[in-house]
């Protein structure tokens, strides 16, 4: 039998790592919102079935506010695929479980999967999967798609959702789900706030994140801390580039000589060096030189903030000032990255 498979959930919750554990594949794995606009499709065999998956874009909500939440939905909404694998982080389950819900009231043949199970357990996060399983009325594991475990029982969850009528995977809460976009929020904000209360509960360990939260995201420390830690980020960046920019440089030019006497030994026209070695390899050196170095101490250091979950408590301090705007504060990261390199390679020169 062939099968439609589904793959949604939030960014940065191990979607795409799911999907290349499940498929084989080598797709590109992002934390940013849009990072994978179009869908991308694969295929795994198990039992003698063949899956054909589709990994959705990872997005916040349903309500098509933006391009990558108008793709989500109308997939599901037109293609009815056999089965939802809806991936959720194990670390921030209520705040998951609020898409979770939207996509039911579309989709009831789902299945969520409880991803970076390894690190709720070490944060001391305590999930009941068979309470929140009955609560939604659909199958909940728990898995590590990086160290891919859980990933067979998944595969055997998905087959038998997908063998049985689409009745008999029923969310109870769906036929309550509001119409309107203001109420549906406020209806899902109540409904996975009062599901995490019954199926999920915390440690020690959880005392010392909370504490960190209110050190990060104050109002009196949350942005010194911010602009401390990114100024820093970017001197160690524009300083430490200098030296790789010099060496490359120097590298640069002891090839640029060689390439003037190797034009001079074969009779090459005045034209063809000028514009091959004065032009051509003058122009792409400077940019690798000038360039490469702030990219390659900048964007490391970045993911190494990124996967410490600093980044959403830097969008959180920031979304009162750009929804002033029309915006939120997911948008300040991006805009952090776009410009950086462009300025700091201005301190290499």
């Amino acid at each position: 039998m062939t099968y439609e498979i589904a793959l949604a959930g939030n960014p940065n919750v191990g979607k795409s790592t799911v999907f290349n554990a499940l498929t084989g594949l080598k797709q590109h794995t992002g934390n940013w919102t849009g990072k994978t606009v179009e869908l991308c499709t694969g295929v795994f065999e198990f039992n003698g079935n063949i899956f054909h998956i589709t990994d959705l874009p990872g997005t916040y909500s349903m309500r098509s506010y933006s391009r990558e939440e108008s793709v989500s939905q109308k997939y599901l909404s037109e293609n009815e695929p056999d089965c939802v694998i809806i991936v959720a982080d194990s670390n921030v389950i209520e705040r998951n479980l609020s898409y979770a819900l939207e996509i039911l009231a579309i989709q009831r043949q789902a299945v969520l999967c409880l991803n970076m199970n390894d690190e709720a357990t070490r944060n001391g996060t305590v999930i009941n999967t068979e309470l929140l399983s009955k609560e939604l009325g659909i199958p909940v594991l728990k898995t590590c798609a990086v160290k891919k475990s859980g990933l067979e029982k998944l595969k055997r969850t998905v087959l038998e959702i997908c063998k049985k009528e689409p009745e008999v995977q029923n969310a109870p809460f769906t036929d309550s789900f509001p119409d309107n976009h203001a109420l549906s929020a406020l209806f899902l904000s109540k409904t996975s706030k009062e599901i995490c209360e019954k199926c999920v509960s915390y440690r020690k360990n959880d005392e010392r994140s909370g504490k960190l939260d209110r050190i990060l995201t104050s109002k009196a420390t949350g942005i010194p801390i911010m602009l401390a830690l990114f100024a820093l980020l970017f001197w160690i960046t524009a300083v430490g580039a200098n030296y790789p920019s010099e060496w490359l440089s120097a590298f640069f030019a002891f090839i640029k000589e060689k390439l003037y006497a190797f034009s001079d030994y074969v009779h090459a026209p005045g034209f063809v060096s000028g514009i091959l070695i004065d032009g051509v390899y003058t122009t792409l050196s400077w940019v690798v030189s000038v360039m490469l170095p702030p990219m390659a101490i900048f964007f490391p250091m970045f993911s190494i903030i990124e996967d410490s979950g600093y980044l959403p408590r830097i969008a959180f301090n920031l979304d009162k000032f750009f929804s002033r705007c029309g915006a939120n504060g997911k948008q300040s990261l991006s805009m952090c990255l776009v410009p950086d390199c462009r300025y700091l390679s201005l301190f290499c020169r």
